[in-house]
Formats: structure tokens, C-alpha cells, sequence
């Protein structure tokens, strides 16, 4: 799956966007955020570390899929294509 064009991000809609990036993110192997659609919500991986050396992920509350947060979603996109650059 390609990257969107500025042109065709401006046309889409925050939830669009965000099932674009969902599938994005399915397709290429990273998983940095979860889209969960059912709540209207967008969760954040996050590391958890114990002193023991054990690690496992959490997912922690970052923005509603609502089209007040389009520039939270923007990060999103941005910090999702960054990664995929290699």
C-alpha cells in the first residue's frame, strides 16, 4: 500500500484517514498504534519495563477518531510513514 498524497490527504475525512492508516500499518508490519473503531479511538504503544529485565507493550489512550483531533491524526500519519523510511 502506497503512501497518500498531500492532495488526497486534505480531500480525506479523520476516519478515512485513520482506516487508511490502519491498514497501513497491517500491511507493512508496524505496529506503533491501534485503531479501534467500535470506541472511536486511537491508542499509542507503550513500552513497560520492569526492574526484573522482563518488557512486554501497553496501549495507552491517545486521541478520539473525531474531526476535532485532525491534527493529532496528522501526527499519527506522520509518525507512521516516518517509521516505514527506513
Amino acid at each position: 500500500m502506497n503512501q497518500l498524497k498531500q492532495a488526497t490527504i486534505k480531500k480525506y475525512s479523520v476516519l478515512q484517514l485513520c482506516k487508511h492508516l490502519d491498514r497501513y500499518q497491517l500491511q507493512n508490519d508496524i505496529f506503533i498504534y491501534r485503531f479501534d473503531f467500535s470506541y472511536k479511538a486511537i491508542y499509542k504503544i507503550q513500552k513497560i519495563y520492569q526492574p526484573v529485565g522482563y518488557t512486554w507493550n501497553s496501549f495507552v489512550f491517545y486521541c478520539t477518531i473525531k474531526d476535532y483531533n485532525r491534527d493529532s491524526i496528522l501526527e499519527v500519519l506522520n509518525t507512521i510513514y516516518s517509521t516505514n523510511n527506513f
